[in-house]
């Protein structure tokens, strides 16, 4: 059928009176919808139309010998005639152009930086913007493809799974395997301490409320440099405490009860080996 339409092109020639058009490049040959590509020849006028397939088009800019147009989106890959017109006057030479889907581009990411307590659940949201997505595109999470949902904007998102601390690539595919440069996104398990405040006065003890991100089950309190214990069954009850709460509070009960305050340093280590900064408190 190319072949055919190619002939009837080819054999058709100016018609009435007035010069032909002419083409002799079409830059680039192989191109993506919403690209836009060069034809050289002429004489062209502001008049002259761009027939590709079936779609007439206008140029956008004319100079010279010279016109380009933009491939409208939507048009599936594939090759198409490429010729011009002008009134009842259609260039004798016509060149075929070669659509291909438009490669995804990721522009931006977020979150970008995820805590490792936020990662640890299955509900984190990712969206991810960019251009040459198509329709039917998935993100891919460390090469995997997860459920991906796109926006009436063309954005894509996902509900990421449960992430372990460290680096985690993403990509965007799209249905005939394009994918993108990867992006990294960062699950952190630095641990940090906001604040200090107190909680429970117990009777030769009172009760410290340490809150802040990235609190593990295994994390240690470092109060002046020496480590606490954990709280447990076998653990002296006269003897500090630590108790995990959730990755954001930790208990902290405290024995050395003093009748003058002091300034203290609080950090927390978590099992990765990562510290917290030094927080300093004045408490008893």
């Amino acid at each position: 059928m190319m072949r055919i339409i190619l002939l009837l092109l080819f054999s058709l020639g100016p018609a009435v009176s007035g010069q032909a058009l002419d083409i002799t490049s079409v830059q680039p040959s192989t191109t993506s919808p919403g690209e836009s590509v060069t034809l050289t020849g002429g004489p062209f006028s502001q008049r002259t139309l761009v027939m590709l397939g079936n779609s007439m088009l206008t140029p956008a800019t004319l100079q010279n010998g010279r016109l380009s147009v933009r491939i409208p989106e939507g048009l599936a890959p594939g090759d198409y005639v490429i010729f011009v017109t002008e009134g009842n006057t259609t260039s004798q030479q016509a060149f075929i152009l070669h659509l291909v889907e438009k490669r995804p581009l990721i522009k931006g990411i977020s979150p970008a930086k995820i805590d490792n307590c936020q990662a640890s659940d299955n509900g984190t949201e990712l969206q991810i913007t960019g251009s040459g997505f198509a329709k039917g595109a998935k993100i891919l999470l460390d090469g995997a493809a997860v459920a991906t949902e796109r926006s009436e904007s063309g954005s894509l998102s996902a509900t990421l799974p449960p992430l372990a601390a460290g680096n985690h690539r993403v990509q965007v595919v799209n249905p005939a395997g394009d994918t993108s440069i990867p992006f990294n996104i960062t699950v952190s398990d630095q641990p940090t301490i906001d604040d200090i405040s107190v909680g429970d006065d117990l009777v030769n003890a009172y009760q410290l409320i340490i809150s802040g991100r990235n609190f593990s089950p295994r994390s240690k309190l470092l109060v002046n440099g020496k480590p606490i214990s954990a709280y447990g069954r076998f653990h002296p009850r006269d003897k500090d405490n630590v108790e995990y709460i959730d990755c954001n509070t930790l208990h902290y009960t405290r024995y050395q009860v003093s009748g003058q305050l002091q300034r203290v340093r609080f950090r927390i280590q978590n099992p990765s080996g990562r510290q917290s900064d030094i927080y300093e408190a004045t408490i008893r």
